[in-house]
């Protein structure tokens, strides 16, 4: 099986993601490290409570963040923001 690879701008946003939700309480941070490293893995295999959740919340969603941060496009207020609002539709 084939490890999958990420690109230094994506791990960068992953980073700069994780960093920004550090401020927020930790089920958000749980989930927010969970939905982000999934946007980055698309296809990859999810246990069932992942994959209800990711479905639930919309990892395209949370990839366009990753896509805008690693851009350099949204500030850590907007990422924090952007999260809360997608973990509110879980």
């Amino acid at each position: 099986m084939r490890k999958p690879q990420i690109s230094p701008e994506q791990r960068t946003a992953l980073l700069k993601t994780l960093k920004a939700l550090t401020s927020l309480p930790a089920q958000v941070l749980y989930y927010g490290a969970a939905l982000a490293a999934i946007a980055l893995i698309p296809g990859a295999s999810l246990p069932p409570a992942l994959a209800v959740l990711a479905g639930g919340v919309g990892v395209n969603a949370l990839s366009d963040i990753l896509k805008g941060v690693a851009r350099g496009e949204l500030s850590e207020e907007h990422i924090r923001k952007q999260v809360i609002i997608l973990g509110g539709e879980v």
